[in-house]
């Protein structure tokens, strides 16, 4: 992962972790499962881009229908 990326991402998880201005903290098993969830896109994003800024809205959308389309199929019936 560059290091923009990771910086960002280890900037957030201390949030949850810490608490923030607007934010309680969150348990540790908490940001444990956001960061797995979203690990799969931050790796795609990784191999594109060096900074979270440079994600487009394209992307955020796309990544967000991807997880959208999964949940609806694993809550469908065979």
């Amino acid at each position: 992962m560059p290091p923009g990326i990771h910086r960002a991402v280890e900037a957030w998880i201390r949030t949850l972790l810490d608490g923030g201005p607007r934010s309680e903290p969150r348990s540790r098993q908490t940001a444990w499962v956001y960061l797995n969830e979203i690990q799969p896109v931050l790796l795609e994003w990784s191999s594109r881009y060096d900074h979270l800024r440079e994600v487009t809205r394209e992307d955020i959308v796309a990544a967000r229908d991807a997880v959208t389309a999964n949940s609806a199929k694993a809550g469908s019936s065979p």
